[in-house]
């Protein structure tokens, strides 16, 4: 999202046969089958391809391959191939991972070589907008962006999903394709909205602030915004977070990636406030910020006698809280074996003066 240029972009997202199910009787099952005629593997033919490119003045030119027959696939792919030679880059929802290698598979099969597809830059919205809004709304299906982000009402004639590929086997079962007209206006609504939600997601990253209401979101951004390289502002975003109380799962969560972040810059003198505050809210149920402490005290700080008092609060606190809720056996010797090697260290720095004849 970085540089978003939508209007370099090629929005696509397909409509597929899936493989075939009980769910459309035995009959048009066996008659997809034969009518369509299936590879052996049983990949999923993509019957749609619907693509979107922003065109002059803001213009939406929108695009859709249907194949009527299986022998149409060859000029289906090669007129889609088409749109790709003046696109920068690729965008859909899921597409990295399902319709990029649906339609590359498909193109190895009718011998259209596949490297374009593959080879360009590929947006995939999923994963953003997982990272940012999954935990606010228990799932980031386009259907819930669409209804809670977008503010998108699809019409009452709206076919689901699930309902795709059973049109298209009726369409080839009877011919009629009326079947299709439901998944027609599925699929560009599918690409509005794609459209839309790109948008959307760059705007939030440009200005978290404005646009994302909860601390899960805005915790979301941050880790967007580091893992593209724009560290002040996500250290600034999860420094704000940070600020609540530890008490709140997701500043504690906040806390604990501020100090990884810190310590994977280098600056481990930073983490050592934000590694107490956790172990202060968690005592020994969470060993990661007393271990990251140790290491940092021992290798980077050169304070071997610090990290060796913090490893035996953590024993302690160990033991005594294994009453209420246990910790790991493997935590507390992996720390006892810490506990024995820095001990060892320290001998060697301050060995005992020999006894005077």
């Amino acid at each position: 999202l970085a540089g978003f240029r939508p209007e370099r972009a090629l929005f696509f997202d397909l409509e597929t046969t899936g493989l075939p199910r009980g769910s459309c009787g035995t009959g048009e099952a066996d008659a997809w089958k034969r009518r369509s005629r299936v590879a052996a593997a049983g990949t999923p033919l993509a019957f749609l391809i619907g693509a979107l490119r922003i065109g002059d003045r803001g213009v939406v030119d929108v695009h859709q391959f249907l194949l009527r027959q299986q022998p149409d696939e060859t000029a289906q792919l090669t007129d889609f191939c088409r749109l790709l030679d003046d696109v920068d880059y690729l965008v859909s929802f899921n597409g990295r991972s399902f319709d990029r290698n649906i339609l590359a598979d498909r193109m190895v099969r009718n011998r259209i070589s596949p490297d374009r597809i593959l080879s360009l830059p590929h947006l995939d919205l999923l994963h953003p907008s997982a990272r940012l809004y999954r935990e606010a709304f228990g799932g980031s299906s386009l259907s819930v962006l669409e209804r809670r982000v977008l503010g998108v009402a699809r019409p009452d004639t709206e076919i689901s999903g699930a309902e795709v590929p059973e049109r298209w086997t009726r369409y080839l079962h009877t011919g009629d394709p009326r079947f299709l007209y439901a998944v027609l206006d599925h699929n560009v609504l599918d690409l509005l909205s794609l459209l839309t939600l790109g948008g959307h997601l760059a705007h939030s990253l440009r200005a978290p602030g404005l646009c994302l209401a909860e601390p899960s979101m805005l915790a979301g951004a941050a880790r967007l915004l580091l893992q593209r390289g724009e560290q002040a502002r996500g250290e600034a975003l999860l420094r704000r977070l940070s600020s609540g109380s530890s008490h709140d799962e997701i500043v504690y969560a906040a806390i604990a990636h501020l100090a990884e972040h810190l310590r994977k810059t280098g600056r481990h003198d930073e983490a050592l406030p934000l590694w107490h505050r956790m172990m202060e809210e968690r005592g020994a149920l969470d060993p990661r910020p007393w271990r990251a402490s140790a290491i940092a005290l021992e290798r980077q700080l050169q304070s071997p006698k610090q990290a060796l008092e913090l490893v035996g609060r953590f024993i302690e606190l160990a033991d005594s809280s294994r009453s209420l809720a246990p910790v790991a056996a493997s935590e507390v010797q992996d720390f006892a074996d810490r506990r024995a090697r820095l001990e060892r260290r320290l001998g060697r720095l301050n060995p005992k003066p020999k006894n005077a004849a």
